[in-house]
């Protein structure tokens, strides 16, 4: 399998269950295995994921020098994630809150502390890259510094820009002029798919575009040779809560691509895994093994 390093971060995430949306006032609620908080966020959720999946991963983030960022070092060595490269050099470690209903449908809310005042160290940062096979910036602040260094080290880079709509955004131009794989979600992009893409290669650099559509699927776009592709959504099991959907996504899209070099087969099995991870409570729980996705992959596609 691969060494990959991941930028992005981490926090504590604690997770409610409400009956629906809008919420109603109370005072005072009670639930049974209602409320759970765990380490969760983006750099958590693609580095574990990719762990899980059998990958040799290496987290570069920021936390607190508190009882939280002892927490998060601690569960990230559970899941044989290398925390050399997590800094205690911010005021607190980032937290957060979803709400989600019986529907799957989530509310969350991000409390950052001062972490997008910090700088991460580039000189750790180039350490962390040396042996790696791909380096994952995710579009947290302290990443753009560290994008050229990734690009002189001659580094496959991948970025997830969410919900951009702007081919212009100024806060994630930097990630656009570098990355060679560009992930976004699609929940709120007006332009059509293939004039989204076209634009995109028309401007920027990255060979590979993929657009998360939620329960629609995803939309691959290829530079050379000249591809785009819808794939289809598949439900595995019941949606518990989405929240993660787009990491799990990006994460086994990427891990497929360096398994086989083949980016429909790769989006193909990451729509799989992300349908599968979403019937788990946490942002960061409910991924499957490489060879549990290999046989779902199986079980729905054949052998492709």
């Amino acid at each position: 399998m691969a060494i990959i390093t991941v930028v992005g971060n981490v926090n504590i995430e604690t997770t409610v269950k409400i009956d629906r949306f809008p919420l109603d006032y109370r005072p005072t609620t009670f639930s049974t295995f209602g409320i759970t908080s765990n380490v969760s966020a983006v750099g958590y959720n693609i580095a574990k994921a990719l762990s899980v999946l059998g990958n040799t991963v290496k987290l570069a983030s920021i936390v607190g020098n508190d009882i939280n960022g002892q927490i998060v070092k601690d569960h990230l060595q559970h899941h044989h994630i290398d925390t050399s490269y997590v800094m205690n050099i911010a005021q607190a470690t980032a937290q957060s809150t979803v709400l989600y209903d019986n529907t799957g449908k989530r509310m969350a809310m991000s409390d950052l502390k001062n972490i997008t005042e910090c700088a991460y160290p580039p000189d750790l940062f180039q350490q962390a890259i040396e042996d790696s096979d791909l380096v994952v910036l995710t579009n947290i602040t302290y990443s753009k510094a560290l994008l050229p260094i990734a690009q002189n080290s001659q580094k496959i880079i991948a970025t997830d820009l969410h919900t951009m709509t702007d081919p212009s955004d100024s806060y994630n131009l930097p990630f656009l002029q570098y990355a060679n794989i560009l992930f976004m979600s699609g929940e709120l992009l007006e332009t059509p798919l293939n004039e989204w893409a076209a634009t995109l290669f028309q401007q920027y650099p990255a060979n590979i575009i993929v657009i998360g559509l939620g329960s629609r699927g995803a939309y691959l776009a290829i530079r050379e040779p000249s591809i785009r592709l819808h794939i289809p959504a598949v439900v595995t099991r019941p949606i518990v809560q989405t929240g993660g959907a787009g990491d799990a996504l990006f994460a086994a899209f990427l891990h497929g691509y360096l398994h086989t070099k083949d980016p429909t087969r790769s989006l193909q099995a990451a729509t799989l895994f992300a349908s599968y991870k979403i019937g788990a409570t946490g942002s960061g729980d409910g991924f499957l093994t490489h060879h549990q996705l290999e046989e779902l992959v199986r079980t729905h596609y054949g052998e492709i």
